[in-house]
């Protein structure tokens, strides 16, 4: 299962709550995410070997590989408001401006003054995650943490029991 939703989107509460449910995720990885970077996947199926759930990056850019090499998977697409996730975006990223990979998702390196071209790459994700399941909705959950998906949504799409506890809200560093 591949949480194919942008960073600061919810995915580590899935993450949390994915392992809840039993299930082992492998997390945002940045030596895969600049092996992919370059065209190198061969340690990432090797990783994704070890897991059986997979979160950020470089995991959330490669659905479509893992949809063709692991058929009648699963997908869960995080979203939130644009202005709400560039906000985010914006305050994380003090911690990594000018990191290479993030030149390579957005073509510049800082959002400051940027907002809509991060934006419009945002959004073109997520348009483009649910064009490719358009004929096969039931592979692809897509859930909105900050408005309310959770426990109900999640545990549906996974025919899992849901869990009496309250739905993880993680924050993986500033929200």
């Amino acid at each position: 299962m591949v949480i194919c939703g942008w960073h600061r989107t919810g995915t580590t509460s899935l993450h949390v709550a994915l392992q809840r449910l039993g299930y082992q995720v492998h997390g945002f990885d940045r030596a895969l995410a600049l092996e992919q970077m370059y065209g190198k996947l061969g340690h990432i199926w090797r990783a994704a070997a070890r897991a059986e759930a997979f979160r950020d990056f470089p995991w959330s850019l490669l659905y479509r590989e893992f949809d063709q090499r692991y058929p009648g998977s699963r997908f869960i697409l995080t979203v939130r408001d644009a202005e709400g996730w560039i906000a985010s975006y914006k305050r994380h990223d003090d911690n990594h401006r000018g990191a290479e990979y993030h030149r390579w998702l957005y073509g510049l390196s800082t959002p400051d003054g940027n907002e809509q071209a991060f934006i419009r790459t945002y959004l073109a994700h997520n348009a483009a995650v649910q064009q490719h399941f358009h004929e096969r909705p039931e592979q692809l959950l897509t859930v909105n943490v900050f408005e309310g998906s959770g426990w109900d949504e999640l545990c549906g799409f996974l025919d899992k029991p849901v869990p009496t506890s309250p739905f993880p809200n993680e924050k993986s560093a500033v929200l």
